[in-house]
């Protein structure tokens, strides 16, 4: 073993490690990158998805992006004394192929977060699910659409819809249609949790992203108790909200917490030195912010 050691020299190992490098960096692309873009593609040419011509597709890209770079090291960094600068230059050109081929089909990150969120939610990993994008300001009707049947999932709706950025729709972005584009998740199920398990959170969260505070304020009170702590958070914000805003109204709710923290929200929307971003840093995730921005 000794013997073998000492025969290894520094241009072994360089080449060793960037052959290391490149392949997993081949595998990462093809697992993480191609094959949910690729099937992308395909929905798109072909109108109806499909799982594992993508990802032939998908090896078969990856196979050629190998090919092209042992041609680059037969034709220029063979003739090379191997050092770690002729390293680092094969590992640049290593990525600058990746980058081409990932360019060549990339979409826009909201399409990358609803393929991504559509693999989970197959997979039955809802929690990870409800992480992807999660900091992003980006979103879309579909995306939003998968947030909800997520949070349904985990019985979370009253609780954290509002915590992700809001599309243009209204209630309409809650539940699938006819211009809604799924690839791996069938459109029947998530209607069967909207319409049938989770039917009464939809109607609620319905309500409120149409702003309809009234028909609101008088359904909740059917289903949940204003007075119990299990109530969902955006619920008591929404009746926190109405109680200020209606003085002829159908409910009356009270907690100190929310009125004081409702009362620092309107300050800092009437503040003029501030703008809006810096109310969404501090209120983003609460109904209020919803209600006055969106």
């Amino acid at each position: 073993m000794k013997r073998i050691l000492s025969n290894i020299d520094s241009t072994t190992v360089m080449k060793a490690v960037c052959a290391i490098v490149f392949c997993t960096a081949v595998f990462l692309y093809t697992c993480f990158a191609q094959a949910d873009m690729l099937a992308y593609r395909w929905q798109q040419f072909f109108g109806h998805a499909a799982t594992w011509p993508p990802v032939v597709v998908s090896l078969l890209v990856t196979v050629l992006a190998a090919l092209f770079a042992y041609i680059i090291y037969k034709v220029w960094f063979r003739r090379k004394t191997w050092t770690l600068r002729t390293c680092w230059a094969f590992l640049l050109a290593v990525c600058v192929v990746l980058i081409i081929a990932e360019t060549l089909m990339d979409t826009s990150d909201v399409v990358h977060y609803r393929l991504r969120m559509e693999r989970l939610l197959a997979d039955g990993h809802t929690q990870k699910a409800l992480q992807v994008g999660k900091r992003s300001r980006h979103t879309d009707k579909t995306l939003t659409m998968l947030r909800a049947y997520a949070l349904a999932i985990e019985h979370q709706l009253g609780d954290r819809l509002f915590h992700y950025p809001m599309p243009r729709g209204g209630s309409s972005v809650l539940r699938p249609d006819t211009a809604s584009t799924l690839f791996f998740l069938p459109a029947n199920q998530i209607r069967q949790v909207a319409d049938e398990k989770s039917a009464v959170d939809y109607h609620l969260c319905g309500l409120l992203l149409d702003k309809q505070l009234d028909a609101f304020a008088a359904l909740v009170t059917k289903y949940y108790d204003a007075a119990s702590p299990n109530m969902p958070r955006h619920y008591k914000e929404a009746l926190t909200l109405y109680t200020h805003k209606r003085s002829n109204r159908v409910v009356t709710y009270r907690d100190a917490v929310l009125d004081a923290d409702y009362e620092d929200f309107l300050k800092l929307v009437n503040n003029r030195t501030l703008s809006q971003s810096d109310a969404r840093d501090i209120y983003g995730n609460t109904y209020w912010y919803y209600y006055v921005y969106k």
